[in-house]
């Protein structure tokens, strides 16, 4: 794998995935997750300095699953 560029289409794919089990482990209420996914998302591009998580640097990849892995939001309301 070249570590340079940004995230090819299959390890996108794999982080919005991270992000959707991430999500639905902290709750199941579909109107609170939609909030939780928009949170989620924008934390990680403040995180890596990205204005879309597709922009992630590929040798980032570990380091933004273990992000989200271990994502707690600021507030569920």
């Amino acid at each position: 794998m070249n570590a340079y560029g940004t995230l090819q289409p299959g390890e996108q794919r794999r982080l919005y995935k991270g992000v959707a089990n991430r999500v639905y482990e902290i709750v199941q209420d579909k109107q609170e997750a939609t909030k939780l996914f928009r949170a989620l998302f924008h934390d990680i591009k403040v995180y890596f300095a990205v204005s879309s998580y597709k922009e992630i640097n590929r040798r980032d990849l570990q380091r933004a699953i273990r992000y989200i892995e271990n994502w707690t939001p600021r507030k569920v309301s």
